[in-house]
């Protein structure tokens, strides 16, 4: 069993970015790219704990990664692999808010982000249900929901043992609540270690 943790965004376009700390400096580490790397740490210590392969990759482009990502699936034939960007959300208000995003013609990234979506539930973490994103930004109902697809886009040209989802645990908003740099980074790598379980379950009803 195989997981792709992929960190998105890159040096020169960071993401989401707040002064979590409330010292009125946006500092390096209250940007999304230097935020994401904490939990992504967090599950790939609990994956390789299970025996799982860990593969890491960071940055842009996408879409080379996403080619990258489906040549390592095809290479372990019958083997799940899991493909995951991280992400961290951005929603005004403060509020904490868990969402997994598949593109909707899979249904392989649709049961991977319904699984990582219930055991954060029942961890007790607030969460939505997984959404399907899709390429239609003429969609008056959700356009926006052609971010995520881009994140995962090329991923669905991948052999049928490779399935992706875009992680978006937490609010950068939220994060702002927390107080302080640890608790911040005490936050994130429990949600790393959450989501991790959430992958487990699903490679493991993958592997049959």
């Amino acid at each position: 069993m195989v997981v792709i943790l992929h960190r998105q965004h890159s040096e020169s376009s960071t993401g989401a970015a707040v002064d979590l700390d409330g010292d009125g400096v946006l500092a390096t580490w209250e940007r999304e790219y230097h935020l994401t790397p904490i939990y992504l740490d967090a599950m790939a210590s609990v994956l390789a704990a299970h025996g799982v392969e860990v593969l890491r990759c960071e940055g842009r482009p996408y879409s080379t990664w996403h080619e990258w990502a489906c040549q390592e699936a095809a290479a372990r034939p019958g083997v799940p692999v899991a493909y995951c960007a991280a992400h961290l959300n951005s929603v005004p208000g403060g509020q904490s808010l868990s969402w997994m995003f598949y593109d909707r013609r899979s249904h392989g990234g649709q049961r991977l982000a319904e699984h990582i979506t219930e055991t954060m539930t029942e961890a007790g973490f607030c969460t939505r249900a997984p959404a399907a994103a899709y390429d239609d930004r003429t969609d008056s109902d959700a356009p926006w929901l052609y971010n995520p697809l881009y994140t995962i886009r090329g991923i669905y040209s991948g052999p049928a043992n490779l399935s992706g989802v875009c992680l978006e645990p937490d609010t950068v908003q939220h994060l702002a609540t927390l107080g302080s740099q640890q608790a911040i980074t005490r936050r994130l790598a429990h949600l790393g270690a959450v989501m991790a379980h959430g992958v487990l379950e699903w490679l493991r009803e993958r592997a049959g």
